[in-house]
């Protein structure tokens, strides 16, 4: 897969936004020197990929789908961190089984779900 060229919308994550942060620079050098533009999102939360899924499972829902909701339409979106890929994807996956969960966040963050987003964790940027 080649994303040379490719514009992102781009999803950190709390470790890389903080305590990675050398990890985040790395990554953005990276991209840059590949032709990778990418747009950090606007806005964006914490997906509760440390605990929150094993705590309360409909709060970790609503904090991964909010980042889903603010991803900017028809743009894939990079994620840096392993567990918030996981916690993004799975969101997607459940808002995209149920109508009504949809319905639900549709009408919580005021725009339609974008059921085709790209969700691409960064090792994606170079594979062959």
């Amino acid at each position: 897969m080649t994303l040379a060229g490719s514009n992102l919308s781009y999803f950190p994550g709390c470790s890389l936004a903080t305590t990675a942060r050398e990890n985040n620079a790395s990554l953005i050098s990276f991209l840059e020197h590949f032709d990778i533009r990418v747009s950090e999102i606007n806005d964006w939360n914490c997906c509760g990929s440390s605990s929150t899924h094993s705590i309360n499972k409909s709060l970790a829902l609503s904090l991964a789908a909010r980042n889903l909701f603010l991803a900017p339409e028809n743009t894939p979106m990079l994620i840096a961190c392993p567990g918030c890929y996981l916690r993004l994807s799975q969101a997607k996956m459940e808002l995209s089984g149920s109508n009504e969960k949809q319905k639900a966040y549709e009408t919580l963050f005021g725009r339609p779900f974008q059921k085709n987003i790209r969700l691409l964790h960064f090792l994606n940027c170079w594979s062959p």
